[in-house]
Formats: C-alpha cells, structure tokens, sequence
C-alpha cells in the first residue's frame, strides 16, 4: 500500500474512452507486446473507489497502443497524408485475428 500512496494519482472519469480502433473482444493476459518492436512499457494501476480506500476486487482495465508504425492490431495502417480522429478513422478491420499491443489486463 505504501507503494501505491507514492503513486501519481488519476482523476475520475464518469465514463470510458474507446478510441478510434477499440475491439469488442480482446484477450485477457499480463504481456500484449507479441511480435512488435519499441521500448518496453510497464503498467502498474490500481483500482481504488473514489474514497481512495481498499482496491477494488476483480477489476480490469483495458488497454490498446498503437505500434511504432501507427497501426492497431486488425486495422489498416494509418495514411500519413491525413490527420486520424474518431470521426474519420477508418474502422474496416482487415485482420481479425490479430492482437498485437490490446488486451484486458486484470491487476
């Protein structure tokens, strides 16, 4: 405990983000790297209530990163000509069993 009161602290959000490519089904496992290249990035999250008491039991948090590259796991890579928002990215996913960089990570 004394580890995650040292810990840059989050604000609330009432909601969650989805991004642009978000998968409906994403593996649940500790390591999501699998093939790809790039600086090692580790994670360490808690899930506390608002009142910053007890952790919260059986949580997951769910994450997804782009490659060095700038694609996501399925999608096609992105057109460097043209600025990707969550309004004009292209959702067509082209390789459905691809994972690379996604999953559900449950502290």
């Amino acid at each position: 405990m004394a580890m995650l009161a040292a810990a840059t602290r989050c604000r609330l959000w009432p909601e969650q983000d989805e991004g642009p490519y978000h998968r409906a089904a994403e593996p649940s496992r500790r390591t999501v790297v699998e093939d790809r290249d790039g600086t090692p990035l580790r994670l360490a999250i808690a899930l506390v209530p608002a009142d910053g008491a007890t952790p919260v039991a059986g949580g997951a948090v769910d994450i997804w990163q782009c490659d060095a590259d700038g694609r996501y796991s399925g999608y096609p890579p992105p057109n460097n000509a043209v600025v990707v928002t969550s309004q004009s990215a292209n959702r067509t996913v082209i390789a459905a069993d691809e994972t690379f960089l996604c999953g559900i990570v449950m502290p």
